[in-house]
């Protein structure tokens, strides 16, 4: 069960992280910080979490939403899904902000295989990611990352 919240967190973190490094962060959005406030599970295969964001925003509001991702196996087999509930920033310095987090291991068998394979290694899975983000008056436009290894989200 500690491989999985350790897989978890990781999820939840990049859930946020993710938007920042793409195109949240140009929409004048800065992720300072973050950390892991608290992890539930919620079931023998799934578990809640909140992450706390320290971050700056330059316009009036953002939001983001629809916020979901799916870690694979190195051989690109689905391990964990996570969606994150909507996040509205709005412009100022040094925001403190919580947002709440689901993930679910795919299957039994994820559980078993995770279990067997007691990789921790970020370099061994990777994500997608997708949201929707919309800036002040403008229209939402969606954000997508394929295929990208979950040590590039831990790195930040």
């Amino acid at each position: 069960m500690k491989r999985f919240v350790a897989l978890f967190a990781a999820l939840v973190l990049a859930l946020f992280i993710a938007p920042d490094s793409s195109a949240v962060s140009k929409g004048g959005i800065t992720v300072h910080n973050w950390s892991l406030t608290s992890i539930r599970p919620t079931s023998f295969t799934s578990v809640d979490g909140v992450v706390t964001l320290t971050l700056s925003s330059s316009r009036r509001r953002t939001v983001i939403s629809d916020i979901t991702g799916t870690i694979y196996k190195k051989d690109g087999q689905a391990f964990i899904i996570g969606r994150a509930d909507n996040l509205t920033i709005h412009r100022g310095d040094n925001q403190s902000v919580r947002v709440t987090g689901h993930g679910s291991l795919i299957s039994y068998t994820a559980l078993l295989s995770l279990l067997a394979n007691p990789s921790l290694n970020p370099a061994d899975y990777t994500m997608d990611v997708s949201c929707t983000v919309k800036t002040g008056i403008h229209r939402p436009h969606p954000v997508e990352l394929k295929n990208v290894p979950l040590s590039d989200f831990l790195s930040k």
